[in-house]
Order: C-alpha cells, then structure tokens, then sequence
C-alpha cells in the first residue's frame, strides 16, 4: 500500500492515536465511523460481531439482522447492540451511511489538510462511548445541552426518558468534582482499613496494595486473602476513574496459597470483561506481582486537570469549568454577581489571547463579572466574591 502512494497525492486518513510526547499521532487509511450499536466499516464488506458477545444466539441473531440490512459499507456490531431490536440496528446503519456519504463529498471538495469529520465532538462522544444500557439517569443543568442532547439521542434512536434536568444540581456538580479530586490522590483508602498506592512513571503504572489496621479474626492468609480480593474491585474502579493506560503492575499482599493467587487472578479478569477498553491480564510473575495491560484512548485524569501542566489546553479548560461551576452557585445561593480569580500571569495572559470569550460568555449567559487578579500562588486558581 505504502509503493502505491505518490508525493503530493492526498489521502483519506483517520487519526487512531494522540500525539504522546515526542510521538506524532497514529493515521490509517482503514476508515471506521463508531455508532452507538455499529462500527461502520467503510468500503469492506466484512460482518463481525464484539468478543464481548458471549451468547451464540445472540451472536447468531445479529449477524443475521447484518446480512439483510448491509449495502456497500461493512460493520462491526457493538456490545450494545445485543440489546437493540432490528429496526434500531438498521437505523442507525443508514445514518452512519449518510455521514460517510459526506465525508466523501468533503474530500473531494475540500482543500487539503483540513478535518472532514470529528468522531469525538463532546456530546455525542460521551453519548455514544458512554451512555450504555446500565446507565440509569443522564443529569443536565443547562437548557442549551438539554436541546443538543435530546437531538443525537433522537437520532440514535435512543431512549430520552433517562434525561433529568436539574437546574439547580448542585449536589451532582460537587459529587462529581469531588470524583475527580479523589482521583489526583495517590492513596485510595479500602473499605476495611487498608489502603493503595497509585503512581505513575513514564514507563508503567505501579499499584500497592496495603493492608493498613486490617488484621481480621481469621489466620493471616485468609486475611491477605480477603484484603486483596477487596482491592481488586477498588483497583478497577480507578483504573477506569483515572483512565490509565498503558502496562499496569500491582503489587498485592503476598499470598502463599497458589489457589488465592488464581482466585484473585480470575477476578480481575472477569472485571476487565467489564471494561470498554481493550485489556488483558497476563497473570503474576515470579516475584508476585499481577501485570496487565490497557489500551490508550484519550488521557488520563493527570493529564486534563493540571496536576502535570498547569498551562496545558486541557487543564486550563478544565479549571475553567470549575470557575464557571463555583460562580454559579454562588449566584444561586447569594447573589453574587462579581467574583475575582486570583492566578499565575501567565495564566491569565493565555486565557486573556485564546479564552477571552469565556469571560465574555459568563456575563452574556449568567451576567457574572469576571476579573482576573494577578497571584504568585502554586495553586491554579482562587475564586473570591468582590
């Protein structure tokens, strides 16, 4: 494929992987368009079925609805589409066909370089890759998202009664945020005592477990025992949380039992099933340690709240969301209407050259007065009403 390329010929291509470090990002030309249920596979004609699909039946059943419903384009069937009716498969097969139709169009149109289409626009991304059936309740508290959320919802074909909008959802807002702030911490406290050790290093991500003031009744084996197959699930839980990628390593609590080693072996795997991302559990290794493996997709939570680069695009969107969320309930609550945000110069220089239009949106939507106040202090930001 490659001896068939010319110099200065244009190509459709698909980024597949971000730019890491000195890493330029990942192209291919194998096009796929992910939807809710179906992987459009552009000018293949293959049918496949996720791994994650264990049920022959229902593997059986999807790749008949496939067969009758495929025209030009391939697919993949998502896990998701197990639990969708034909007509819903099909639906959103055409729509997928639509969208490629466009990029087509755009390529032969449109000057190059130039983006034809981005799969990860904010709110259909998350609808699509995360608002799976287990999913109980979807909370917005702008009217303006509530509209764009309702319309790709539609046009999934999904189920809009999961919506809750709550203007004044506060106790949302701070679960989340308080989410996020538990997940910067390297210690993740176990319900029974015993605690982990999360930390990151260019190479892998290295877990310790620990048992702390946990003792038990029982002999000592059967409590390591316990204590680490009550991590596993808590380790998962923050692998997800913090998006960590990569090789993994954890260190669990010695066990001389060979049965507890593979007991706590299966339990991660069995997890990992759970998981929407590729991972795979290799096992322990002679010293003791369980090594594993997760894809990359997008970055981890260090990466998009500042904790590695305070002047990074992530994390100054990041902070400013926080600014925006801390201002409104203060205007709820007090009707505060002008706040003052204490930062680095260097901070406010970029947000005054490439994110003036949030200050400007924050009193055109909500008529709050931003003033941004020049600080030597280490944190990002202090927010204080004037």
């Amino acid at each position: 494929e490659r001896n068939s390329l010319k110099r200065g010929q244009e190509i459709l291509v698909q980024v597949i992987r971000e730019p890491v470090g000195d890493k330029g990002p990942k192209l291919t030309r194998n096009i796929s368009i992910p939807g809710k249920f179906i992987v459009l596979l552009p000018e293949d004609h293959s049918i496949n079925v996720s791994k994650k699909i264990n049920d022959i039946n229902k593997r059986r059943r999807l790749k008949k609805i496939s067969r009758e419903i495929m025209g030009d384009n391939g697919m993949i069937l998502r896990t998701e589409a197990q639990y969708e009716d034909e007509e819903t498969i099909k639906d959103e097969y055409e729509y997928l066909n639509e969208l490629w139709k466009g990029i087509s169009k755009g390529f032969l149109y449109k000057k190059s370089p130039c983006i034809l289409f981005n799969l990860r626009n904010f709110y259909e991304f998350v609808l699509r890759e995360y608002a799976k059936n287990n999913v109980d309740e979807i909370v917005i508290n702008k009217e303006e998202d509530l509209i764009k959320i309702e319309s790709i919802l539609a046009a999934q074909g999904s189920d809009s009664k999961k919506i809750s909008f709550q203007d004044n959802s506060f106790k949302e807002m701070d679960g989340v945020y308080n989410l996020i702030k538990n997940s910067l911490n390297k210690t993740v406290k176990l319900p029974s005592g015993g605690f982990l050790i999360i930390e990151k290093t260019e190479a892998l991500i290295a877990i310790d477990v620990n048992t702390g003031n946990f003792v038990g009744n029982e002999n000592k084996e059967e409590t390591v025992f316990k204590n680490n197959l009550e991590a596993c699930e808590i380790i998962y839980k923050e692998i997800k949380l913090r998006n960590l990628s990569g090789i993994i390593i954890i260190d669990f609590i010695d066990m001389e039992d060979e049965k507890n080693k593979q007991a706590i072996f299966e339990k991660m795997v069995q997890l990992s099933r759970k998981d929407i991302m590729s991972t795979h559990i290799y096992g322990f290794t002679k010293l003791g340690l369980l090594e594993m493996s997760r894809a990359k997709k997008g970055k981890d939570i260090i990466s998009l709240t500042g904790c590695s680069d305070a002047f990074s695009m992530d994390s100054i969107c990041y902070n400013l969301k926080n600014v925006e969320n801390h201002c409104i309930k203060e205007m709820k609550r007090f009707n505060a209407r002008q706040f003052e945000v204490f930062m680095q110069e260097e901070l406010i220089r970029i947000i005054n050259e490439k994110f003036k239009f949030f200050i400007d949106k924050m009193k055109e939507i909500y008529n709050i007065d931003i003033y941004l106040v020049k600080d030597k202090a280490e944190n990002n930001y202090l927010i204080k009403r004037k």
